[in-house]
């Protein structure tokens, strides 16, 4: 009896220190909580992931990058296209132009023409006609350099003016008294010049030389006189 009760006696011991040994073990054993986290997924650990927004970025197309793309509006465009550029363009209308364009103040008309410096006009032609009809002539000068009025006849030895002050000798062909017209002291002249009986000047010969030949003849003067009477029409030149 005595050794079932101290048996018991032991065995309580026993328990005791096993309880008091398990309990002290539990309590220096640290638990998965109080560890501080290692995992990269864990967000209490500062992030080295290029996707976390918490890190500073290097994508390019992070808006808090600077852009080096050309198309990027916040970057100087080198482009020509670009308006904010100053364009080289000869075209572009900012441009000072350096075309030295030369208007063409060539007379060529039904009733005048220029050729080699001298300005061959129909007969019976006002000054003020030829300025219009040429639009490049400032004006008709007759013989003693008084400008012609414009309801006058322009004649053979006067001188047209040109707008860029330009002067051509005018010649009407059959006119060598210079009246701008036609009639039989044309034929006259013309005749008495065939055989040496008068001397002309340049623009009196030009005028009287009219069926093409290189001097004046009978055949000159038979032209002249019939074109005073409208039965021939004399070219301009």
């Amino acid at each position: 009896m005595k050794t079932q009760k101290l048996i018991s006696v032991i065995l309580s011991i026993v328990l005791l220190v096993a309880g008091l040994s398990i309990g002290a073990f539990s309590a220096n054993v640290p638990t998965r909580s109080s560890e501080s986290a290692t995992d990269p997924a864990n967000p209490s650990e500062p992030s080295t992931d290029s996707a976390n927004p918490s890190e500073p970025s290097t994508d390019p197309a992070n808006p808090s990058e600077p852009s080096t793309d050309p198309a990027n509006p916040s970057e100087p465009s080198t482009d020509p296209a670009n308006p904010s550029e100053p364009s080289t363009d000869p075209a572009n209308p900012s441009e000072p132009s350096t075309d030295p364009a030369t208007p063409d103040l060539t007379i060529d008309t039904e009733i005048v023409k220029e050729i080699s410096g001298i300005a061959y006009a129909a007969p019976y032609i006002t000054a003020e006609k030829i300025i219009k009809a040429a639009g490049c002539v400032e004006k008709i000068l007759k013989a003693d350099e008084t400008e012609l009025e414009n309801d006058k006849y322009v004649g053979s030895g006067m001188t047209l003016v040109k707008t860029d002050g330009t002067k051509l000798t005018v010649v009407v062909k059959g006119d060598n008294d210079s009246d701008g017209k036609i009639t039989a002291a044309d034929a006259r002249f013309a005749l008495r010049a065939s055989v040496n009986l008068e001397t002309p000047n340049d623009w009196k010969a030009n005028a009287s030389e009219v069926d093409g030949e290189e001097k004046i003849t009978a055949a000159d003067a038979r032209l002249i006189l019939r074109a005073s009477v409208n039965l021939e029409t004399l070219d301009l030149y």
